[in-house]
């Protein structure tokens, strides 16, 4: 390798670093931004909330034995209101129904004390997360276009090109690929060893089931994006080995 190769290589490898950091960042801050943190966050805790009532309803009524379960519900969640809501908001809140009561009540509560939550040892409250997202994806997919665009001008010849861009694309999409298949398959054990204080496996269970119902297809999608993007680098090392050395057959 000459000396005046040497810068060249050091860029090449700068311009790679910058492509398989930014390229992930650029393509979860999109899914992310897509689904939305704050509507990801209100999903999740209306799921949990909803199996965590009815968990806690069933087992109330059914030892009662001079009540329906109905007369029942009402007189549950009439109490139950004046944990998260003022006398009037709870007015005929049992005759209304768990599911009323759930959105109305208890979940305005909830997502309010989430979003004033501060992201461990940062400032950053939970209700910024969307702005953040938003603004990583802009900065993400600015400095993976520019370091594409570097890296076509410092490599030389189209061949080259290829074959760079094929292997950092594959660096970003098998590690994407790998990471999601592994958190798909971990998550749901992690989600119930964290739930192991709630008590009952049932309810432990559905929490779970809730939660991947909304992480899931994000996972999914990183998945799919993964294999696509590794099929892809794939195809453009062998188009850089294939399509030239017919261009090189043809000058013989």
């Amino acid at each position: 390798m000459s000396s005046k190769e040497i810068p060249k290589k050091i860029i090449l490898a700068v311009l790679s670093f910058i492509f398989f950091t930014f390229a992930p960042l650029a393509i979860n801050a999109f899914l992310i931004k897509q689904a939305g943190v704050g509507n990801t966050i209100t999903a999740i805790l209306e799921g949990v909330a909803s199996e965590t009532f009815t968990g806690t309803l069933k087992q109330t009524c059914d030892k009662q034995g001079s009540l329906t379960y109905q007369e029942c519900e009402v007189l549950v969640l009439d109490n139950l209101c004046a944990q998260y809501a003022d006398k009037a908001s709870c007015v005929g809140i049992g005759e209304k129904g768990k599911d009323y009561f759930i959105r109305n009540v208890v979940l305005p509560n909830a997502v309010s004390k989430v979003n004033e939550l501060r992201i461990p040892k940062t400032d950053i409250k939970v209700s910024e997360l969307d702005t953040i997202v938003n603004n990583l994806f802009v900065i993400s997919i600015a400095l993976t276009l520019v370091s594409v665009i570097l890296m076509v001008m410092v490599i030389s010849t189209p061949e080259n090109v290829l074959k760079t861009l094929g292997m950092n694309v594959i660096l970003v999409g098998l590690p994407m690929f790998i990471l999601a298949y592994l958190g798909a398959a971990s998550l749901p054990a992690l989600v119930e060893q964290g739930g192991a204080d709630l008590g009952s496996p049932e309810l432990v269970s559905a929490v779970s089931t809730v939660i991947m119902e909304n992480i899931g297809p994000l996972l999914e999608s990183q998945k799919q994006i993964g294999v696509l993007l590794t099929v892809l680098g794939l195809a453009a090392i062998a188009a850089s080995k294939t399509l030239f050395r017919e261009k090189r057959l043809l000058r013989k």
